[in-house]
């Protein structure tokens, strides 16, 4: 709160927002698909038993008007409105004007999704439990079913659902014991160096106590954002049609992005991927304070950067290459 409306010194990375901008059609499509399929950014897993649910309920009422029919415009009015606005082409000039239309994130409005498509179930089931109550029992039973047999990247299912995917679990993710082996490998107090991780999420290291020049972030200053761009320019460069605009045009992720890596930070062990063509600032890594880069994935030319490997360790789903700049 302070940053964004009391500080006036403050320019935030937001203000560099712009989006991906489509055609009309190509949107129109995508407001299709978030009100059929919903947005991965809040889950609603209703695309199976609860449209049938609802299409029963609304053919039972024959297009009544009621509170379940003005939630699904609502549900309809959010799909188009969001898809629309964050990227129709004949909005970019306006966001371009206007800061605020970059800085807030209008599509978060999905997030009401879940809430909206779970009362409308409840509608639905209510019509249909008075004249089939089998019917509604045993939707109500197979949606909940779907949502503990379901898992996807981003949603870690329950029960069955895990054990199917292959996910790891919370734990496996951030091998607490396996930084703690780096951790007393270095020796040294974390607070007093920097590191960034390549092939992998920040997020890890950091849960472990390590200080990150690296972050995922929904609202930093934008000097910053230019500072760490200094370490990747190079490598950004190499990518003008992904890493680059999905930095420089979004930037929350403010990662080690490598060329090589199409996936740019989940690459367990065994991958079998090396980076051969690292092109990485280590000059100016060193003047942001850092010192050590966790990888997970070989460098082949980390000398060329004046990266001096240290050690490997390895963990249940991790290998970590240590480097030192």
């Amino acid at each position: 709160i302070y940053i964004m409306f009391l500080n006036p010194a403050f320019l935030s990375h937001r203000l560099e927002f712009v989006g991906f901008p489509n055609n009309a059609l190509m949107v129109l499509g995508r407001s299709a698909r978030t009100f059929i399929f919903g947005n991965y950014l809040a889950e609603s897993l209703h695309h199976y038993f609860i449209f049938l649910a609802v299409g029963i309920a609304l053919l039972m009422k024959w297009f009544k008007k009621g509170i379940m029919k003005n939630l699904l415009i609502l549900i309809v009015s959010i799909s188009i409105f969001v898809e629309f606005f964050s990227g129709w082409d004949l909005f970019q000039p306006i966001k371009l004007s206007i800061s605020l239309f970059r800085t807030f994130a209008f599509q978060r409005f999905v997030l009401f999704f879940p809430l909206l498509w779970y009362i409308v179930f409840a509608l639905s089931l209510k019509t249909i439990y008075k004249n089939f109550k089998k019917l509604a029992v045993i939707l109500l039973i197979l949606q909940i079913m779907f949502l503990f047999s379901y898992a996807s990247e981003s949603v870690q299912g329950g029960g069955l659902g895990v054990v199917f995917s292959g996910n790891y679990s919370y734990a496996e993710f951030y091998d607490t014991s396996l930084m703690q082996e780096i951790n007393g490998f270095i020796g040294r107090p974390q607070e007093d160096y920097r590191i960034v991780s390549i092939g992998l999420h920040p997020a890890i290291s950091q849960y472990s106590g390590f200080y990150t020049l690296d972050s995922y972030q929904s609202n930093y200053s934008l000097e910053y954002k230019h500072q760490f761009r200094t370490l990747i320019k190079a490598e950004l460069d190499k990518s003008p049609n992904h890493l680059k605009p999905y930095f420089d045009k979004w930037g929350n992720r403010c990662y080690a992005f490598v060329a090589e890596l199409p996936n740019p930070y989940l690459y367990t062990k065994n991958n079998g991927i090396k980076i051969y063509d690292l092109d990485f600032n280590t000059s100016a890594f060193k003047n942001m304070g850092g010192e050590y880069v966790f990888s997970s994935v070989e460098i082949v030319n980390a000398e060329d950067n004046d990266l001096k490997l240290l050690n490997v360790f390895e963990g249940k789903i991790w290998k970590i290459w240590l480097y030192r700049g």
